[in-house]
């Protein structure tokens, strides 16, 4: 669940490929497509957030992230640390 406090936005980051649920963070704004994101050293890319409305009146906000383009110029599904957890 999120919640909009004090000028900052619970998020919770996703990979867009995979679905995995990578991490939870509280920001000081949305990031928009485009915008690079590093987690746990890796690096990711946003593609798009979403909004869902639970049941609870509350919302939940996701931020879909995809891989950053590799030294080939290529877009991994996923990093091997994903598949760690």
């Amino acid at each position: 669940m999120t919640q909009s406090n004090q000028n900052h936005i619970s998020v919770t980051f996703v990979n867009l490929h995979t679905q995995h649920r990578l991490a939870q963070a509280i920001l000081p704004a949305l990031p928009v497509a485009g915008d690079d994101i590093y987690l746990r050293g890796s690096g990711y890319e946003v593609a798009n957030c979403a909004w869902t409305l639970l049941a609870d009146a509350a919302t939940e906000i996701i931020v879909l992230i995809r891989p950053q383009l590799n030294a080939d110029g290529e877009r991994p599904f996923s990093y091997d640390e994903e598949e760690a957890e």
